[in-house]
Order: C-alpha cells, then structure tokens, then sequence
C-alpha cells in the first residue's frame, strides 16, 4: 500500500499551536541536544568514575572526548568541581586532542595508571576530588574560564562502575565493571553487530566444506542494534572500512561485490561500482578493504553484501575467514561521531574427494570447456580423473553424452556402453595420481549441447562431477535492419542526413534448444552515437549498446528496437550480434551513408516530459507525450509556400495545444502553412497529445515547397502497461485486518498479533523474480511454525519470500503470527523484475498502545469584534491524553 499523506505521530507531550485568523502554525516541542556552548570547542565530558573498586584515594578519572573533526588545544583549560577551578596538568601525549579522540583526566596520574597499565593515550593531571554520597556537578572550562561542557552524575549507580554519557540521551552506568578509559563507551559496542555467513548449498552458515576449485560465496552483514528505548535513533556510517581477511585456502574474485542491500532495499548500480571502484586486494596477504560502502544503516535495519571466493585447496586445506567493520554513529547532521568496529568468522575446509575434469578439443587444436563443431564432424573429449583422498582407491566413471552426440570409441576402451551412457572401471589410483581418457563423438544436430561426466567411489561415498558443452551450428538467427524513410520500409542500407536520427531493428530468434543467457551487442559506425532504445538497454558505453536475455526459449524471437544520431559524413556499418557462454553465436549488419543536411530540412522528435527529446517514447494509456518538429531551410536563398502535415498513428488523440496555430487540424491530422522561410530561418513546432489505447507506430510529419524541395521525418510512440506490484501489511485486531493496531496492553512475554501481507500484480505485465522482504521493528518477534507460506529466508530481524512470479491481477496473501513488547513500526517491501523493467513498493504496519485520546484546550474563543486589516490571534494546546500513538494531520483552511 503506498502511502498518500505524510503523517505525525504525536506522543505523551503537548504542542502549542498558534491560530491567526484562516490560519494555523504549529510550533512542536523539540528534543535539543546537549552541545559545548562554545562555538569550535567539539569537547565534552564522555565518562565519570567518581566510585572505583575499593578505595577511592587517588584512583578517579574523567575521561573527555573530541566529538568533532578538528583537532582542539585544551592547553590551559580548567576542570571546574566542588566549587573551585582544577588546574589540569599534562602527563602523557599532547596538550592537542585529535578529531573523534578521547583523552583521561585523573586526580593522580600514578595510581590511574597502575589501575590501567595498557593505557596508551593522553592523561592529564587534576587534583580533584568527586563525591560518592551526592550527585556532583562537572564543569569543563577553556583558557578563558568560558563553559565548554558540564555533566551532573548520578551517585547511586554500583560502585566499581563508571558513568557513561550517551548523546541526547540520559547517562548511564557501564555495562563493564571498571569502566572504558580512553576507548568507546561500552553500550556502544553492542549496538553495531557484523554477521560473517558462507553458502553450503543449502543455507546460509558459519562454516563450509569446499571443492578444489570451486566457487565460495560469503555474505558480511552490518547490522546497526541501536535499542527502541533510545528517543534518538543514531544512524550507523562508514568512514572508516569494511576488511575481510581471507583463508589460506581461498583466492577473492575481485570486483564480486553482488547484492547490495542498503535498509531493506537493493542499492542502484552506481552505489554498487562505486563500492567495487574502492576495493583494494592484496594478494600476497589475503586481504580484501572496502573503502567506499553505501550508508548510512538506518537503526534496527543493516547493510549486507555477497563476494565471491575460488577455493585453493593446493596451498592449505581449511581456515578461517574473518570480517571487520570499522564504522561511528552519529545523527544525521554528523554533529558528533563515536566510533565503532566489530567482527565475526567463518570457517572454510576443503573437502578430500576425486576430481574429474572434463574439457572438449576447440577448433585451435587445444583442449577448453567448450567448441564448435559442424554437423557431422568429429568431435575429441579429454576427461582427467584425480585421486586427492590418501588411499588407493577404484574410481568408476560414467559419461552421459546428449542427444545430437554419437559415441565413436575411446581410449582406454569403455567398461560398458548402454546407449549414450559409457563405463570406465579404473582400479588402484593411487593417492595424487591423474588418470586420462580420450573420448570420440560425432555430432549429428544442431544445437548446444553439454557432456556430462560424473566420477565417484562407492565405499568412500565421494564424487565430482563436470561438462564441456559442444555448439553445434548457427543456432541464434540475427538480423539487422535500418528504417528507410523513402521506401517507408525496413532494409538492409539508408541513406540519412547530418543531425537526423536513424532507426535500427535486431530480431535475435532462437533456432536451437533453450538457452540460460545470452548478450545482444550492438556497435554503431564512428560517425554515430546512440539516443534511445526499446527496451532499454543493460549496458550502453560510447558507441556499445547491450542487452541481456534470461532463458531465451527455443523458437523464441526478441526485437529490439535502436535510435542513433548522424553526427557527420560517412558510411559504415551498424553490427549486431548475439553471444552465448562467451561465444559469438549470431551477427548482421546494416549500412548507413551518412549525407548533408538537404535543401528543406524537417526533424520530428517525442519527449514523455517536454525536455528530454529523442525519436521513440514509450508511455501508458492516457499518459501525455509532446511532439516537436524543426523545419529548417539550409539554402542560400529564400523558400516560399511551405506546407508541413504532421499525421498521428490512431491510439494518439491531439490535445489542440500546437504553439504555432495550425491552418487545419482533426484528431489525428495537422496541417501548418508557411508564406516564406528566409535562408537559413528556422520553425519549431511543438505540440502534445493523449494514449487513448495500446499500440506501437509512427508519427510520421511531411514538408514540401514549391513543387520540387521535399522533407520528411518520423518519431515512435509505444503505448502499453508499465510493471507495477502492490504489497499492503495488516495486523488483525480481533474484527477485520487493519493498517494501524492498537493494543490495551503489552504482555510480559509481549502480545500475540496476527499478520497479513497482500502482494498484488497492479500492473499489466508478468512479474517474475519477486522478493518480499518483512522487516521485523525493535519490539517485533515471529512465532516459529506459523508461517504460510514458508519463507526462504529467516533471520531476527527481517523474513524473506521469493515468488516466481506473478499474472497481472494475481494476488497472494502471506500470512504468520509473531509477539509484539513495545510501540513499533512495522515495514515490508516488495521488488519484481519483468521484461519491460522493475517495479517495487513498500507499506507499513503501525503498532502502539491503546486507547488514543486528542485532547485540546481552550474548546473555544472569542475574538469579539475584529477591524478590517486587523490581525487577531490565540493560542490553544493539543496533546496525546492516552497511552498509544496518535496519528493526526494538519492543515491551515480553518471554518472561523
């Protein structure tokens, strides 16, 4: 459900609202920090331990803290207590606390450090002295005795425990004992949680048995734990790093970074090659940084990223894999920064098994994953059999070969041969010794086909598997088409101006069997460069334009559609081509002489928002899309009569709007007459008009003079439904499902709710790949066993399902119960692919304490008797008078 207004949230306090006559300001209360009250002085009192363990003589300490970038000069400064001012005397370090550096004040610099011997940072000196039978008053002053910081403490927390400060929150007592001199306060450390996972195939889990060889996905997790008790939600940032340090047995695929997710959603590609951009590996030690991550995390949401590894079992056969996060929370304005880091591990052991490698003879006369062959060619694989278990050991091998492959013979001869399957029985293989066989086909199909190997051994319950793939044939059909605007036609070669834009068509059609993946590759001639296209292109760099297809069917046939502008004189070719596994697979070409620009000249561009102009729109029934045409006269002399027709395809309706009155004009037909352009004078036409229906067609506009100089250009509209997904959470309440829940009270063990997430198809093309993501609030649990239908994946904080995919108008409905323990604000989210593009939506769930109640006073007032021009005001107080979140609008008409 996508949310229409914005709306406040006001809690147990009141809000003074002025009201002038058919107005009305509201003025909220505001929660304001706590910052030095001199300007540039980024210094305040962080931590207080005025009660240590046992005696109390010389061991108190203060510890302050530099909450900004600058480096700040505390030379001369006095620390104000028991009402006189301390002279603080420098002992270790420097008089200069650095940016985000903390610093130690203690009352007798010798016992702090017998206390603390691995104390490494600045110390002063003052001889002060803090009460443990009353709250004490701490003021930090600067050389001028100006107030810097002051701090109240609170005598009555345990003793041995120090008093930590939390930015615009109350103090609170360590969660350690002894405190945190010099380092980040201790409840700081719990808030920032890094998660390190590795795929087993299955689930995602801490450790992992891999293959020689093969590749290891891991997924690092930054979650930002900031508790709901907090009224401020610190945001978690990255100027520091992410550094992951990698096993003996792994080698980083470097530039792997996939599936950025940023609070819940997918970060744009731009975000991701930055992050990629910033990486450094160092090969020799195994380290991977990440110095550019997308941020800020949200509290209670996460960042979380995969990689990808190659497993090396040659160089060691496990290890561990450790992630560290060095990150700070600070509020949104970057105020004040604390920082933090954390780490977690997973572990990675290589399996002992048998190898098998299966690799086919290309046509360079070597030996690779993959060939082409001719139908009724030869064909030569080579499988390669390992023993890597120490112990001698009979290894079977069967080779299963497809349909469109013949088995000839092979060496050493087969065990057995049962139709397309063949035997090999090979016995004592010795620890680390490589067996070879050379295996003869011959293809009789057209088509890609992939030879499966499989070698095991039973007693041992080991196994590996491999394939190589044969291509056989043409089996992606391309062509390559330009729009030839003189025979209204598609064809091979056109001729077109300088400045225009020239229309291309590529109709890539599957001859062959299914395939997982291929590219379509378009390079356009140097005097070119590209506008637009349909669909829109994956990849566009300079005169390259790709795109990708996922599961191309056999017998399937895609069209795409290309718009390039002439930017000079020439003639070249426009090549398309099409690649699968790697391959080239498919290729046409079209030709363009490029020409100047003619005597009387006309150009027709579309845009969908009047200011980005290119030779095809793409729009939705009753969506608006202007025209513009340039009518130009690039002859030495005058042109007289000129006459310009422009003719809109049916599903297009004219709005009647053009800015240069036309002399004729109908729904579909315009018509403008000119007595003369001067040389080298110029018109420019704009108009607009409304999709009344579906279709795609030309927009075709003519311009003629005098009999004998002609002129004619076209510009494309397609009109059809975009990709759209609804998702709507609900929590019942006992009498209907609801977006907003209220409840009495919160259980000890918090109160069963029911839930409901809708996802609908809004749109009017099929969504496939749709994931939908619950994110679970502070104050938020699941129940287990509840869930239907299940998702795929679970953690604390957020539930995932994955659909397949959706019709248009398909609706399902996910439904689970969980346990609510404070007011919350549940969200979820909903993100779809389809083959026309994206689509995603978001919704939220609001859970607070019943009853609310709006409570105002006065009820009424009496301006009397008002004079004209005459301002009168009162002011009235509104305010939550119940116990859960009250939602409220505001708005300025007022019926006085």
């Amino acid at each position: 459900m996508k949310e229409a207004t914005k709306r406040n949230i006001l809690k147990r306090y009141s809000a003074i609202v002025t009201a002038f006559i058919l107005s009305v300001v509201v003025i909220p209360p505001s929660a304001f920090a706590t910052h030095p009250s001199i300007e540039g002085e980024t210094i305040w009192i962080n931590e207080i331990m005025f009660n240590p363990d046992g005696s109390d003589s010389g061991r108190e300490w203060i510890e302050i803290y530099n909450y900004g970038t600058s480096d700040i000069n505390i030379s001369g400064w006095k620390l104000w207590e028991g009402g006189s001012n301390h002279t603080i005397r420098l002992i270790n370090g420097s008089w200069v606390i650095r940016g985000f550096s903390y610093a130690i004040i203690a009352n007798n610099a010798t016992k702090f450090l017998q206390d603390h011997p691995d104390y490494k940072g600045t110390l002063f000196e003052s001889k002060f002295s803090l009460s443990n039978n009353k709250n004490e008053t701490i003021i930090l002053k600067n050389s001028s005795l100006g107030e810097v910081d002051s701090a109240i403490y609170d005598h009555s927390i345990l003793e041995g425990y120090s008093y930590e400060k939390y930015p615009d929150n109350p103090w609170m007592q360590s969660k350690e004992e002894g405190g945190t001199p010099g380092e980040v306060n201790s409840y700081f450390l719990e808030w920032i949680d890094v998660s390190k996972e590795v795929w087993n195939g299955e689930t995602w889990s801490d450790n992992v048995q891999v293959d020689n060889g093969s590749t290891v996905t891991f997924r690092i997790t930054v979650y930002n734990k900031c508790p709901c008790y907090l009224e401020t939600k610190y945001l978690l940032w990255f100027s520091g790093k992410i550094v992951d340090y990698l096993p003996c047995n792994l080698n980083y695929i470097e530039g792997s970074v996939h599936d950025i997710i940023l609070n819940g959603s997918p970060v744009n590609e731009s975000l991701k090659q930055e992050m990629i951009n910033g990486e450094v590996y160092n090969d020799t030690a195994k380290v991977i940084e990440w110095n550019r991550i997308p941020e800020p995390i949200n509290y209670l949401r996460s960042l979380s990223f995969k990689f990808n590894a190659i497993a090396n079992c040659t160089l060691c056969e496990e290890g561990v894999n450790k992630a560290v996060a060095i990150a700070f929370f600070a509020p949104q304005d970057l105020s004040w920064r604390i920082y933090v880091s954390d780490n977690d591990t997973a572990f990675v052991a290589c399996k002992p098994t048998i190898k098998v490698k299966k690799l086919v003879k290309n046509e360079t006369g070597g030996f690779a994953k993959e060939t082409i062959a001719k139908i009724g060619e030869k064909v030569t694989f080579l499988i390669k059999v390992k023993n890597e278990i120490n112990a001698s050991l009979n290894i079977t091998v069967r080779d299963t070969l497809p349909e469109g492959l013949i088995f000839v013979n092979a060496s050493p001869s087969p065990s057995d041969v049962s139709g397309n399957v063949i035997y090999w029985n090979l016995s004592g293989v010795d620890h680390n010794e490589e067996r070879f066989i050379l295996l003869n086909v011959t293809v009789n199909e057209t088509g890609i086909f992939r030879n499966e190997v499989e070698a095991w051994n039973e007693s041992l319950n080991v196994s590996d598997r491999d394939h190589a793939y044969v291509i056989a044939g043409l089996i992606i059909e391309v062509k390559k088409e330009v729009w030839n605007e003189s025979e209204e036609a598609w064809s091979y070669m056109v001729r077109a101006k300088v400045g225009s834009d020239v229309m291309f068509r590529i109709i890539v059609r599957n001859k062959g069997t299914a395939l997982p993946y291929v590219v379509v590759r378009d390079l356009l001639p140097p005097f070119m460069s590209f506008s637009s296209a349909c669909p829109e292109p994956d990849f566009i760099n300079g005169r390259e334009i790709m795109w990708h297809i996922k599961d191309f069917d056999a017998n399937e046939t895609r069209t795409f559609l290309l718009c390039a502008r002439v930017e000079q004189v020439g003639e070249g070719s426009n090549v398309a081509e099409a690649l699968a596994f790697e391959r080239l697979i498919g290729r046409d070409k079209a030709i363009v002489k490029a020409v100047p620009r003619p005597a009387l000249d006309i150009e027709k561009e579309v845009s969908i928002d009047n200011v980005t102009w290119s030779k095809f729109a793409w729009i939705d029934v009753g969506d608006i899309v202007y025209f513009r045409i340039n009518v130009s006269n690039n002859l030495p002399a005058n042109i007289s009569n000129v006459k310009v027709i422009d003719k809109l395809p049916s599903f297009l309706k004219y709005n009647y709007d053009a800015n240069i009155e036309p002399t004729g004009a109908n729904d579909t037909y315009i018509e403008w007459w000119f007595n003369k352009l001067e040389a080298g004078e110029y018109k420019i036409i704009t108009f607009s008009a409304t999709a009344i229906g579906k279709g795609y067609g030309e927009n075709i506009v003519h311009a003629s003079a005098c009999g004998r100089f002609f002129g004619k250009d076209r510009a494309y509209v397609l009109v059809q439904h975009r990709p759209e997904i609804m998702v709507d959470k609900k929590a019942w309440n006992g009498t209907a499902w609801v977006d907003e829940l209220y409840v009495k009270e919160y259980a000890l063990n918090g109160t069963a709710v029911k839930f409901r997430i809708t996802v609908e198809n809004t749109g009017g093309v099929t969504l496939k790949n749709i994931e939908v993501q619950d994110i679970m609030s502070c104050g938020l649990e699941w129940t287990p066993g509840t869930f239907s239908p299940q998702p795929d994946e679970l953690t604390m904080y957020s539930i995932t399902w994955r659909i397949d995919s959706l019709k248009p108008g398909e609706t399902i409905h996910i439904y689970f119960d969980g346990r609510v323990h404070c007011d919350s604000l549940n969200k979820v989210y909903a993100y779809a692919e389809s083959d026309i593009g994206s689509a995603n939506d978001v919704d939220h769930l609001y859970i607070s304490k019943y009853p609310i109640v709006l409570a105002y006073e006065p009820k009424s007032h009496d301006f009397g008797k008002v004079e004209q021009n005459k301002v009168v005001k009162t002011t009235f107080q509104i305010w939550n008078n119940g116990t859960g979140l009250l939602v409220y609008n505001l708005t300025e008409n007022c019926t006085w």
